[in-house]
C-alpha cells in the first residue's frame, strides 16, 4: 500500500472511526462496531469490506460471527501513523461517545477463545476515564 491509498481510506469519517475502534479495541465485530457508531450493518460491512480489500484489516471467523482487527504484522509506517492519531483520540468527542457506546453495549458478543480464557476486549481505560470526566 501506498500513502496516498492510505490517506485516501483514513479521509472517509467511517473508516477512519473504523480504524480507530479496532485500534483501541484490537478486534471487534460488525454488531459491535454498529452499536458503537450507530450505522447499519450494511453500510459497516460495506466499509469493512473496503479495508479488508485494502489490505489494512483482517478477519477471523467464531462460531456465527465475523471479527475484524487491524493487520498483523502491519507495516511500520502505517503502524505510526494509526498510533499517531489513536494518541489523540479522546480530543475528538464523537469518538469518545462511540467507545461509551460500546462499553455499554448490552450483550456484547466475546468470541469462544476469549470467553474460555477469561480475557475481555481490548482496553477502554483512556476511554472510561475520559468518559467519567465529561459526565
Amino acid at each position: 500500500m501506498y500513502p496516498k491509498e492510505l490517506f485516501s481510506l483514513l479521509a472517509d469519517d467511517t473508516r477512519f472511526r473504523l480504524l480507530m475502534l479496532l485500534q483501541e479495541e484490537g478486534e471487534l465485530c460488525v454488531c459491535e462496531l454498529e452499536v458503537a457508531l450507530a450505522k447499519i450493518q450494511p453500510k459497516i460491512s460495506r466499509h469493512l469490506a473496503i479495508l479488508r480489500n485494502a489490505g489494512i484489516v483482517m478477519t477471523r471467523r467464531d462460531a456465527n460471527r465475523v471479527f475484524y482487527r487491524l493487520l498483523s504484522p502491519m507495516p511500520e509506517w502505517i503502524k505510526h501513523i494509526m498510533e499517531t492519531a489513536s494518541a489523540r483520540v479522546l480530543e475528538d468527542a464523537t469518538l469518545v461517545e462511540e467507545m461509551h457506546r460500546l462499553q455499554v453495549m448490552p450483550n456484547r458478543p466475546q468470541c469462544s477463545e476469549a470467553a474460555s480464557t477469561g480475557q475481555t476486549h481490548g482496553s477502554t481505560d483512556r476511554f472510561c476515564s475520559a468518559v467519567k470526566k465529561s459526565a
